[in-house]
Protein backbone atom coordinates (compact mmCIF):
# COMPACT_ATOMS: atom_id res chain seq x y z
CA UNK A 1 0.00 0.00 0.00
CA UNK A 2 2.51 2.13 1.04
CA UNK A 3 4.39 1.97 -2.29
CA UNK A 4 1.21 2.90 -4.24
CA UNK A 5 0.97 5.44 -1.78
CA UNK A 6 4.49 7.52 -3.14
CA UNK A 7 3.92 5.71 -6.46
CA UNK A 8 0.69 8.17 -6.60
CA UNK A 9 1.99 10.83 -5.32
CA UNK A 10 4.91 10.88 -8.17
CA UNK A 11 2.04 10.57 -10.42
CA UNK A 12 0.38 13.27 -9.29
CA UNK A 13 3.26 15.86 -8.64
CA UNK A 14 3.40 15.35 -12.59
CA UNK A 15 -0.10 15.62 -13.17
CA UNK A 16 -1.18 18.41 -11.46
CA UNK A 17 0.38 21.52 -13.59
CA UNK A 18 -1.94 19.54 -16.63
CA UNK A 19 -4.45 19.90 -13.89
CA UNK A 20 -4.28 23.70 -13.08
CA UNK A 21 -4.19 24.42 -16.99
CA UNK A 22 -7.03 21.70 -17.57
CA UNK A 23 -9.25 23.77 -15.42
CA UNK A 24 -8.04 27.34 -16.80
CA UNK A 25 -9.21 26.32 -19.83
CA UNK A 26 -12.65 24.97 -19.12
CA UNK A 27 -13.32 28.28 -16.60
CA UNK A 28 -11.56 31.09 -18.22
CA UNK A 29 -11.12 34.27 -16.76
CA UNK A 30 -10.36 37.24 -18.94
CA UNK A 31 -9.28 39.64 -16.27
CA UNK A 32 -10.57 42.36 -19.14
CA UNK A 33 -9.25 40.60 -21.80
CA UNK A 34 -11.64 40.31 -25.28
CA UNK A 35 -14.28 37.83 -24.03
CA UNK A 36 -14.22 36.99 -27.73
CA UNK A 37 -11.09 35.71 -27.78
CA UNK A 38 -11.05 32.22 -26.31
CA UNK A 39 -7.64 31.70 -24.45
CA UNK A 40 -5.10 29.22 -25.67
CA UNK A 41 -2.95 26.91 -23.70
CA UNK A 42 0.09 28.97 -24.16
CA UNK A 43 -1.70 31.98 -23.24
CA UNK A 44 -3.03 30.34 -20.26
CA UNK A 45 0.42 29.37 -19.41
CA UNK A 46 2.05 32.57 -19.77
CA UNK A 47 -0.64 33.70 -17.45
CA UNK A 48 -0.03 31.41 -14.72
CA UNK A 49 3.72 32.08 -14.63
CA UNK A 50 3.77 35.87 -15.05
CA UNK A 51 1.13 35.94 -11.99
CA UNK A 52 2.44 33.12 -9.45
CA UNK A 53 5.18 32.07 -10.53
CA UNK A 54 5.93 27.92 -10.69
CA UNK A 55 3.94 27.69 -7.61
CA UNK A 56 1.17 28.47 -9.52
CA UNK A 57 1.17 25.65 -11.25
CA UNK A 58 0.51 23.72 -8.40
CA UNK A 59 -2.30 25.77 -7.14
CA UNK A 60 -4.29 22.82 -5.14
CA UNK A 61 -1.68 20.25 -4.88
CA UNK A 62 -2.42 19.33 -1.19
CA UNK A 63 -6.07 18.90 -1.67
CA UNK A 64 -5.42 16.56 -4.58
CA UNK A 65 -2.54 14.75 -3.43
CA UNK A 66 -4.68 13.87 0.23
CA UNK A 67 -7.34 12.49 -2.71
CA UNK A 68 -4.80 10.79 -4.43
CA UNK A 69 -3.10 9.30 -1.44
CA UNK A 70 -6.27 8.26 0.37
CA UNK A 71 -7.52 6.38 -2.37
CA UNK A 72 -4.57 4.57 -3.27
CA UNK A 73 -4.56 3.37 0.39
CA UNK A 74 -7.82 2.28 -0.30
CA UNK A 75 -7.93 0.67 -3.35
CA UNK A 76 -4.37 -1.28 -3.16
CA UNK A 77 -5.54 -3.40 0.02
CA UNK A 78 -8.87 -3.69 -1.59
CA UNK A 79 -7.66 -4.75 -4.82
CA UNK A 80 -4.96 -7.40 -3.10
CA UNK A 81 -8.36 -8.63 -0.78
CA UNK A 82 -10.50 -9.19 -3.69
CA UNK A 83 -7.86 -10.98 -5.65
CA UNK A 84 -6.94 -13.69 -3.21
CA UNK A 85 -10.77 -14.36 -2.52
CA UNK A 86 -11.13 -14.90 -6.31
CA UNK A 87 -12.46 -18.50 -6.84
CA UNK A 88 -9.23 -19.11 -9.16
CA UNK A 89 -7.19 -18.53 -6.52
CA UNK A 90 -9.62 -20.34 -3.60
CA UNK A 91 -9.51 -23.28 -5.94
CA UNK A 92 -5.37 -22.88 -7.06
CA UNK A 93 -6.50 -23.03 -10.47
CA UNK A 94 -4.00 -21.87 -13.15
CA UNK A 95 -1.22 -22.07 -9.92
CA UNK A 96 -3.79 -19.88 -7.72
CA UNK A 97 -3.20 -16.53 -10.28
CA UNK A 98 -5.86 -14.71 -11.83
CA UNK A 99 -6.37 -13.95 -15.49
CA UNK A 100 -5.63 -10.44 -16.85
CA UNK A 101 -8.96 -9.96 -17.82
CA UNK A 102 -10.38 -11.04 -14.26
CA UNK A 103 -7.50 -8.65 -12.22
CA UNK A 104 -8.89 -5.35 -14.71
CA UNK A 105 -12.40 -6.24 -13.19
CA UNK A 106 -11.18 -7.16 -9.71
CA UNK A 107 -9.06 -3.54 -10.29
CA UNK A 108 -12.39 -1.62 -11.45
CA UNK A 109 -14.57 -3.40 -8.42
CA UNK A 110 -11.28 -2.26 -5.80
CA UNK A 111 -11.58 1.37 -7.70
CA UNK A 112 -15.12 1.46 -6.95
CA UNK A 113 -15.00 0.52 -3.62
CA UNK A 114 -12.23 2.94 -2.84
CA UNK A 115 -13.97 5.88 -4.40
CA UNK A 116 -17.12 5.07 -2.58
CA UNK A 117 -15.87 4.92 0.59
Amino acid sequence: AASGMAANLAACSLRMPCEVLKQQLQAPSYDGADRSKKPTLLSIAARVSSSRGLRGFYAGFGATALREVTFAAMQMPSFEALKRRHPLAKAGANGGEVTGSQRAIIGVTAGGVAGAV
